[in-house]
């Protein structure tokens, strides 16, 4: 499993979190930056990591494109499992009498079965 190190990465999940969210909500870098900087939890880790220096606009952009996107496709996978589940009781049906109809409805059902019982992590990029 591959772990964020950066300012971001490096930040309580709760927090990478709340960092995703401003994000997907479409807030500006500047306030992001604002209130992560000021946090106490942040002061803390920036001291012990990072010699203290605050995170900046290429620090969120840095995440913007790595764990942010990350997280976007961990969002994007639950909601797609939390969809198959939610229809799960109404099996795909072939429309045709054909083999390959009864097939396509075969591996289908296998995998709405298969993603049904798939485990999906809240954060499996860093435990916290």
């Amino acid at each position: 499993m591959r772990y964020h190190n950066g300012k971001i990465g490096r930040l309580p999940r709760v927090l990478r979190e709340q960092v995703n969210q401003l994000l997907f909500d479409g807030t500006p870098a500047r306030p992001i930056l604002y209130w992560l900087n000021t946090h106490p939890a942040v002061q803390i880790m920036l001291a012990n990591h990072f010699g203290g220096k605050p995170i900046n606009e290429p620090n969120l952009s840095h995440w913007r494109t790595g764990g942010y996107q990350a997280w976007q496709k961990r969002q994007e996978l639950s909601a797609l499992i939390r969809h198959f589940a939610d229809h799960r009781s109404n099996p795909v049906k072939p429309s045709q009498t054909s083999p390959a109809s009864f097939q396509t409805a075969d591996l289908v059902n296998e995998g709405l079965d298969r993603l049904q019982n798939y485990p999906v992590k809240s954060d499996p990029i860093r435990p916290n």
